[in-house]
């Protein structure tokens, strides 16, 4: 009989769905949702410890990053976003979509600086700089005293922190000094589990609420999204433990992997591991975890200049069987 196929490939928190177990979803879906998700703003509000009106719903951060570089770029024909690569993928694809131009920054996020975002093209007339910190998936941070740096020249920052609960670390604090020019985005989809549920944020001074909400979608997170992000906001105790149960699987995979000399481990944010081995291309070893051990990962062609695979960080169990197939293979 044949495998069961392991998902490892998606971006994903495959150990918080437990928590969702006394969740009730809504029964009746005939009446349209809040469109402005008015007890959801409430709750994040709290949450975040800013006001309602700082805070705006969208469909995942997705809609909400394509809402902000659509809403620029109209403003301004020469309007540009720069990014960091390897980050969040879609940042440019949102750009050439609404007619932005984008440039590229150093990987090494430790050297970005407004010189040198000035030298790769970037003018703060008219650039925003879209800083995913921790980044995707490598999980590199851009301090403080950066960002700082940024605005104080006059940068757009939109910082994306999807991933804020695992690192504690936050920028929301600067939007009263900054009004005009930082927004920050998050989401509950890797903390909270809610991939599926499509619920992101962001927080920004009212004035670019009230700009940005010109281009959302009318009722655009659905009732059950809504309803279970107010669950999570309740429950973020357990998501919290859940963090611990994905730190033991992933040191877990690191000590398991690192035993195997053929292959090389990169670090990366809690909810991946990164690695390749020395001999075996990458995309054929993604390949071999597929037809021969039913594991499916995810190719990254150009990581910091390396061609690696990114699994997800699952169960224990899940886990070792990755590793013994990566030992079989070795």
């Amino acid at each position: 009989m044949s495998q069961e196929t392991l998902h490892l490939q998606y971006g994903i928190n495959l150990h918080a769905d437990h928590v969702y177990d006394q969740y009730q979803p809504k029964k009746i879906t005939a009446a349209y949702p809040d469109p402005e998700a008015n007890e959801l703003r409430e709750a994040l509000a709290e949450y975040v410890g800013v006001t309602k009106d700082m805070i705006m719903c969208g469909n995942g951060s997705d809609e909400l990053i394509d809402v902000y570089i659509r809403t620029y770029a109209q403003e301004d024909k020469d309007f540009t976003v720069a990014v960091a690569p390897p980050m969040y993928y879609q940042y440019p694809v949102y750009a050439k979509r609404a007619g932005a131009k984008s440039i590229d920054l150093p990987h090494d996020r430790s050297k970005i600086t407004p010189e040198l975002v000035k030298e790769c093209g970037g003018d703060p007339k008219n650039t925003a700089i879209m800083l995913d910190t921790p980044s995707n998936p490598a999980g590199d941070m851009v301090s403080r005293e950066q960002i700082i740096a940024l605005l104080d020249v006059g940068y757009r920052l939109f910082v994306d922190e999807a991933y804020y609960e695992y690192c504690g670390l936050t920028v929301v604090d600067l939007i009263p000094k900054y009004p005009r020019q930082l927004v920050v985005s998050r989401t509950l989809s890797k903390f909270c589990a809610m991939s599926g549920s499509r619920v992101g944020y962001i927080i920004a001074d009212p004035a670019i609420i009230a700009k940005l909400h010109v281009l959302k979608m009318l009722f655009n997170v659905n009732s059950d999204g809504q309803a279970r992000a107010l669950f999570a906001l309740q429950h973020m105790d357990q998501f919290h433990q859940a963090v611990e149960s994905l730190r033991a699987a992933k040191e877990f995979t690191h000590d398991a992997i690192k035993k195997l000399t053929d292959y090389e481990l990169f670090s990366s944010l809690d909810l991946f591991v990164i690695f390749k081995h020395k001999t075996i291309p990458s995309p054929d070893l993604q390949v071999r975890l597929r037809d021969q051990f039913a594991i499916e990962t995810y190719l990254f062609d150009n990581f910091k200049g390396h061609s690696v695979i990114r699994v997800a960080v699952g169960k224990t169990p899940a886990m070792q069987r990755l590793t013994d197939a990566l030992a079989e293979i070795a």
